[in-house]
């Protein structure tokens, strides 16, 4: 069994943990099925050729009924919605809405004969998948991020869609980067390009290559995917994953966001990063370009690094500017990602040129309690 698991998660681009560790988890859910994340669901019905209906016995409580009957076309309008929605939305309402489409997905995908309509759901299913990652890696829950993306690369690759296969190894890149896995973010980064060679998207996974390799401290790798991203996203390319837009897009605003976010964590370009991060800033300020939606978290974040490399510069009176809207930001639609960026800004300010200063020291008390709070407003379970 723990073989053919192991031959199911290869196709479907999964790495499972170590014999031992696989060879307790077979031994558990043989004697009970219920504490199965999807993940290893999908990779069991895999291996043993069968629906995911027949491997559980019965579809999951609230399959048919509590989220309706929808056809593939309502259920393409409502992966657009969200998409869309959560770029300006509350995370955790937007993930629980996603929970209860995905249920009305499961119940059509074992009800439709036709090849295409199931092709159809499985895409809708994969890029739902890749919301969901988003959403519970941002509001903290990692491991549920990675499980929800493997599932949906999963998908992905049965239907042999590759924008949408790169889009999971993103997800996955980018839930490895915020874990402190940086080398596993480039891996991820780089085979998500086999996928994906031009476009905005691409662009994307190279600039998330470039992050990583800036914390790694590779320079010269880290300037050149930069480089290399501008000149991908100039590229003619669209995909239906674009057409969708929201989530599944990369603005011009966000292209200088990463570019300037890879440029921080390269002591001694400080002046690069302000210059990126302040365009992408005014360019948030300005409003989406036609055909693009812009990401009010990514917005936010970028404050947060720009606050935190003009501390870095000496300019404190921009940097607190800077952070003003985010330490204004409701605590509904705040991120995981806010407080972690604003520990680095609180290191800034508690270097020796700030030692002392009355100013830094009520910027420090005010990102205190917008980490405090945050921190009790996130929720601990996401189901």
């Amino acid at each position: 069994m723990r073989r053919r698991l192991r031959a199911a998660a290869r196709a479907g681009g999964d790495n499972l943990p170590d014999d031992e560790c696989l060879s307790g988890m077979i031994r558990r859910w043989e004697r009970d099925t219920n504490g199965m994340s999807e993940r290893y669901r999908l990779h069991y019905c895999r291996a043993f050729g069968i629906s995911y209906t027949e491997f559980s016995g019965s579809a999951p409580a609230g399959w048919p009924g509590q989220a309706g009957d929808l056809s593939v076309d309502e259920l393409h309008r409502e992966v657009t919605r969200l998409a869309r929605d959560y770029v300006t939305g509350e995370p955790f309402a937007l993930f629980t809405q996603m929970r209860r489409v995905r249920e009305a997905m499961y119940s059509e995908l074992n009800r439709k004969a036709w090849l295409r309509d199931q092709t159809d759901l499985c895409f809708l299913i994969g890029s739902l998948h890749s919301l969901m990652a988003d959403a519970a890696d941002a509001l903290g829950g990692s491991d549920v991020a990675q499980d929800l993306a493997r599932a949906g690369l999963g998908y992905a690759l049965a239907i042999d869609h590759r924008p949408l296969a790169a889009q999971l190894r993103l997800n996955l890149a980018i839930t490895a980067l915020w874990s402190g896995l940086p080398l596993r973010a480039a891996e991820l980064a780089k085979s998500g390009l086999a996928y994906l060679p031009s476009g905005p998207n691409a662009a994307q996974l190279q600039l998330i290559g470039a992050r990583a390799a800036a914390r790694l401290g590779d320079t010269r790798t880290a300037l050149q995917l930069i480089e290399e991203a501008r000149r991908t996203r100039e590229l003619d390319y669209t995909d239906d994953l674009l057409a969708i837009g929201g989530e599944f897009g990369f603005s011009v605003a966000s292209q200088h966001y990463f570019a300037g976010s890879a440029l921080v964590e390269l002591a001694g370009d400080e002046n690069g990063a302000i210059g990126e991060l302040s365009q992408a800033v005014e360019l948030y300020r300005a409003g989406p370009l036609p055909g693009e939606h812009h990401s009010a978290f990514c917005e936010l974040t970028a404050r947060v690094d720009l606050a935190g490399v003009l501390a870095r510069s000496g300019q404190l009176d921009a940097a607190v500017a800077a952070a003003g809207p985010v330490l204004a930001c409701p605590p509904s639609r705040r991120v995981v990602s806010l407080p972690r960026r604003l520990h680095r800004v609180r290191a800034e300010l508690a270097a020796r040129p700030y030692r002392g200063s009355v100013q830094a020291s009520e910027f420090d008390q005010q990102i205190e309690l917008f980490c405090r709070e945050t921190a009790t407003a996130l929720p601990v379970v996401l189901g």
